[in-house]
């Protein structure tokens, strides 16, 4: 069959479109979809990808963020037991009352449930274990028990509670001694590292030497975050006692300690305390505060596993003297206008003692840079103790004034 030239030209241009469609429909087509498509995940993908990196970047601020918050919660509970234990506290209470040489006897409520408000309290449920325990337990991950637990139960009352709760037990106490003894019981109860609140208070005279009376007080238990209060919940009746004061210092006790306790005091006087630590502690890797500072109100933290940079201004003003100071993380007064705080020194020059340790390996790099601004009329003196030789953790220069560092 003889086709002429145009015919065989159609069938060419026909042959060449039928191709032309059938590559667009069957593999120009698909690819294009594919590749939208994996155009379309891998924008998915890299949006997953930067958010990882933002959350990985972000882990060594959270960690240190957590390791400051447990330190300011622990001083904000330190001085409340972690549960109520009526044995322990009637031998605490007995030997305050041998101490001072007052006669007594106790009598306990039941452990009650209190809503801890600055309003008058309201009745609540009495109950054994406090709400909060639930959510110690979740965040320290104890059991997966109490995971269970604190995800079914606590997050339905946390929608109910819009106050703290904690244990309290009720102590009648009846008195017998010496005003000048009771008087000294009744500071003893202040300064106890256990809050024993005296919430009420009668009093009558028996001779020209002796009174009698009863004393309301009352007892507070938070569970807390930490084992601070290892060695309490393990001290044994039937056994020997260790110590004088079973709440002292020990290895887990760290977050109930201040700075200078610590890290280990002695029997001297100084101004003001700070400590510098590795980033592996489980306290802040610098802490600084007034010495002696039981509440912990003055305390700055900072964590940083390299360098923190410090400082601290004093100041004279009208024959007063005034401190302040801050960190990355925070500064005291929280306004750091003005002079700051003001303190009376406690000798001619003004103290600070510094405690420090040695650096663990080569990646230790923890360290404090300390800039004191001295605007006093006296001397500074800095007593470094425990630090480093080869490479001090701590770092100190002055501005104005006389500053002098002493490193043992």
């Amino acid at each position: 069959m003889n086709l002429s030239k145009r015919e065989k030209a159609m069938l060419i241009f026909l042959g060449a479109l039928i191709i032309f469609v059938g590559y667009y429909k069957f593999v120009s087509t698909p690819q294009r979809n594919k590749i939208s498509k994996l155009s379309a995940e891998k924008t998915q993908m890299k949006s997953k990808l930067d958010n990882m990196k933002l959350q990985i970047a972000s882990i060594d601020k959270k960690q240190s963020d957590i390791k400051i918050l447990n330190s300011k919660i622990e001083n904000k509970t330190m001085l409340l037991y972690p549960s109520i234990e009526q044995e322990k506290i009637i031998i605490e209470i007995d030997k305050l009352l041998n101490d001072n040489k007052i006669d007594g006897n106790l009598s306990f409520s039941e452990i009650n449930l209190e809503a801890v408000e600055v309003k008058p309290k309201e009745e609540v449920k009495k109950a054994v274990t406090s709400p909060l325990t639930a959510i110690v337990n979740e965040y320290n991950n104890l059991t997966s028990k109490g995971k269970t637990q604190a995800a079914n139960g606590a997050p339905s009352k946390a929608k109910e509670t819009t106050a703290a709760n904690a244990e309290q037990i009720k102590i009648n106490l009846s008195f017998k001694g010496t005003y000048e003894n009771f008087n000294k019981l009744l500071e003893s109860f202040e300064n106890y590292n256990r809050k024993i609140a005296v919430t009420n208070l009668s009093i009558s005279q028996n001779t020209v030497n002796e009174i009698s009376g009863t004393a309301a007080l009352e007892v507070f238990a938070v569970p807390k975050i930490t084992d601070e209060d290892a060695e309490y919940m393990k001290w044994g009746y039937e056994n020997s006692y260790g110590k004088v004061n079973p709440f002292a210092g020990g290895s887990t006790g760290v977050f109930n300690n201040t700075i200078e306790e610590a890290s280990k005091p002695k029997a001297e006087s100084f101004d003001f305390a700070l400590s510098a630590r590795g980033i592996n502690s489980d306290l802040p890797t610098f802490m600084l505060g007034k010495a002696k500072d039981e509440g912990k109100k003055t305390y700055v933290y900072g964590d940083n596993a390299n360098t923190e940079e410090v400082e601290i201004v004093f100041t004279k003003k009208d024959n007063n003297y005034y401190y302040k100071y801050k960190t990355s993380k925070g500064s005291y007064p929280l306004n750091y206008e003005g002079e700051g705080a003001s303190f009376t020194p406690l000798t001619s020059e003004i103290i600070i003692k510094a405690f420090s340790s040695k650096r663990n390996n080569g990646e230790d790099k923890a360290s404090a840079n300390i800039k004191i601004i001295n605007k006093t009329d006296k001397n500074i003196t800095v007593f470094i103790e425990g630090d480093d030789k080869d490479k001090p953790r701590i770092s100190i220069t002055g501005d104005a004034g006389n500053v002098d560092v002493k490193r043992n």
